[in-house]
């Protein structure tokens, strides 16, 4: 820390807060967050944080997966309801975000979506989804999305952690979203909702979303 025994980080993004637990680790020396409102401050001792090594590992991989700035958030699973997951099953997110996204990584991280049915074995969302509808539960924003759809979110995920995991480096080599779950128009970037999705109206893209069952950003 260049001779320096504390360092205060003033900002009230969550984001951030994610970003500071992961490379707290690789600094000697206090490290705080200042947050909260002029009239209310807040400082959250980043250095304080406990988690597992695996936890530690993946906590970027996490927060992306379950919805941050540039990825959606599972319909009706926030935080607070992924986190038991991410504590038992932490290491199935190993992989996301770092190298070339395999088969075997979206895998990992479909299986990770027990989130939609823990008490189930299941580890296909596919039939996940079709258990849940033959249930009862009819409502699509209550169900898991299909396949097809969660390897685009898998894809937003993992390009959004690798660009996390260089978060240290001034100069780094981030490579371009197109393919990884976004596609480009003459207009800003937009997310892919199906990996057979082609360029199509703004109305369209909205009857994916219920179909995907992730908030599409627009």
């Amino acid at each position: 820390m260049d001779g320096y025994e504390r360092i205060i980080v003033s900002c009230r993004d969550t984001d951030v807060l994610v970003l500071l637990t992961h490379f707290a680790g690789q600094l000697n020396g206090e490290l705080w967050m200042r947050t909260g409102t002029r009239q209310e401050r807040r400082y959250v001792a980043v250095h304080d944080i406990q988690l597992t090594p695996t936890m530690q590992r993946n906590s970027l991989v996490y927060h992306a997966v379950t919805g941050c700035d540039t990825v959606s958030q599972p319909s009706g699973h926030g935080k607070k309801t992924t986190w038991k997951v991410f504590q038992q099953h932490g290491a199935l997110l190993d992989d996301l975000g770092r190298g070339t996204l395999s088969e075997s990584t979206i895998r990992s991280v479909e299986e990770f979506c027990r989130i939609y049915s823990p008490a189930s074995d299941e580890t296909n969302i596919n039939d996940v989804r079709y258990r849940m509808f033959q249930k009862g539960t009819k409502d699509q924003e209550k169900l898991p999305p299909s396949r097809k759809c969660l390897e685009q979110h898998i894809k937003r995920a993992h390009h959004q952690a690798q660009v996390w995991f260089q978060a240290d480096v001034p100069i780094s080599e981030i490579e371009s979203p197109i393919g990884s779950g976004w596609y480009e128009e003459t207009t800003p970037t937009r997310q892919c909702g199906r990996s057979s999705a082609k360029r199509v109206h703004r109305h369209s893209l909205l009857q994916v979303q219920k179909l995907c069952n992730f908030q599409m950003l627009l």
